[in-house]
Formats: structure tokens, sequence, C-alpha cells
């Protein structure tokens, strides 16, 4: 069997709104909601307890400032995610948050090619603005590498279940196949996320990298950054926070909810 096509990448060119709408409508392989990168931009306080409570979130796109009472001649003009988290009985608006998205496309010759605008003046925008919670997320879309930059690594081809065993008179060798895995997007998001460690942003700003990749037949990849840079994305409460802000998102959410994606999430 062609293991290597399981690894194989297709070069995708998406502008920034499509990765918006990706990015907020991310489905595991049940088909079940799974927005954790959002949602840990809005509950990282919680205690288990008021984690579970939380049952889904709200998520507007591409809302012009203006719409919340804001100067349509400041930045950023308009908010890019906006997610407010409910629960039973309560629709969380002390907890809003907004994100900025920036796009990356690195090339083979560009590896080290960064986004035309790191967001942070939109970021500083959010912090002023006096949303709950803010977040900067860059997505990089690599292009595709040559067969002989990437790396071989193992593909174990023994399926994976609670079941699993291994065939008597067999080792976990024996079900070993050599493939070439393209590790440029993982690359660009460790890249990514140390640029904007090393900007020294506020503390409570979430900071989120992911490397976007599609497989070819298949749906897409969030790849995130290295295990050791995860802890430097982690934000909390903007100590900038505005009641008239809250009260505002409040107000436009009540008159526009159908603006609105009610997204349940999967527990």
């Amino acid at each position: 069997m062609n293991y290597q096509k399981i690894y194989d990448r297709e070069n995708i060119i998406l502008q920034e709104k499509d990765v918006i709408d990706i990015l907020v409508n991310w489905t595991d392989s049940k088909g079940d909601n799974d927005l954790r990168h959002l949602t840990q931009i809005v509950t990282p306080d919680l205690d288990l307890q008021e984690f579970f409570d939380i049952k889904g979130l709200y998520v507007g796109t591409n809302i012009l400032r203006e719409k919340y009472g804001f100067n349509k001649e400041e930045k950023p003009g308009d908010f890019d995610i906006v997610i407010i988290p409910y629960s039973e009985d309560k629709i969380h608006f002390e907890r809003t948050g907004v994100c900025e998205v920036k796009v990356v496309r690195p090339t083979r010759k560009k590896p080290q090619k960064n986004s035309n605008s790191l967001g942070t003046t939109q970021l500083k925008g959010l912090i002023d603005d006096g949303f709950p919670f803010i977040g900067l997320i860059h997505i990089s879309m690599t292009e595709p590498l040559l067969d002989k930059e990437k790396l071989e690594i193992d593909h174990i081809t023994l399926k994976v279940g609670d079941n699993t065993k291994i065939p008597k008179g067999k080792t976990l060798e024996d079900f070993k196949a050599k493939v070439k895995l393209d590790h440029f997007q993982w690359f660009s998001a460790d890249k990514q996320i140390r640029r904007l460690i090393s900007l020294d942003l506020p503390k409570y700003a979430a900071i989120l990298c992911f490397g976007l990749t599609k497989l070819k037949g298949e749906e897409f990849m969030l790849e995130t950054v290295s295990r050791k840079l995860q802890p430097f994305q982690s934000g909390y409460f903007n100590p900038n926070v505005k009641e008239k802000t809250i009260e505002n998102v409040r107000m436009h959410f009540l008159k526009n909810q159908t603006e609105y994606l009610n997204k349940v999430l999967r527990k």
C-alpha cells in the first residue's frame, strides 16, 4: 500500500477572509465543532467546572468597529473574530474576546518570509477598545517542499484503537513504513511565535500561531507550534477592559443575533 499519499500536501492560496471562515467553522473527524483555538482565548482563568459549564460560543466575523460604537477611523477597522461564550442560562458578554488574524505565506526561496503586517497596531487597538479578552492569530500557509527537502519518518501501519494488539510472532518493526513528511508549516509556525514573543507584547494578549495544511483529497489540518513554545500562547483578562464596550457588544448582539454563528462545543 502507498502510505506516502497520506502525507502529500496541496499548495493552497487563500485570502484572509477564507482563513477566518476555516478557523470559525473547524470541526473534528466526527463533524463536531472543535474550537479549542478560540475557546482558550476567553476561558484562561476558569476552573474545571466553570469551563465545562460553557456550552458554546457565539462567533461573529469581520464586524465593522462602528457597529460597536467606536470611531471608524481608528484601528482595527473591523474585528476579524468576535467570541462570546455562553452557558446553559447565560450569555457571558463579560467574557467577550476579539482576535486579529494575519496570514503568512513563506516560500521555499524565502522560508523566513513574514506577514505584511504583524497585527501589533490592531492588537493595541483592541486593548484600548476595552474588550475583556484579546488575541492575535498568525496562520502560515507554506509552499510544499520538494521530496528531497522533506523529513523521512516511520509510519506505523498497524491500526490504532482500544483493542490494538501486535500479532503473535510480530514486532512493531514489522509495521513500519518509510514516508516523507513536509515539515515546513511547523517550522513557519514556530518562527512566527518566536517573532511575536520577541516583540514583548502584553502578556495578557493571547498569541496563537498555526500552520494551515491541506492533504491531497483530505480536509484541512492545523499544525500547532512546538510543545516548548505552547506556554507562551496563553493570555488572560485585559486590564483595560471597559464596561461600555461590554454593553455595546451586548446591544449589538441582541439586535443582530443572526450575524453570529452559534457553535455548540464538543466536550
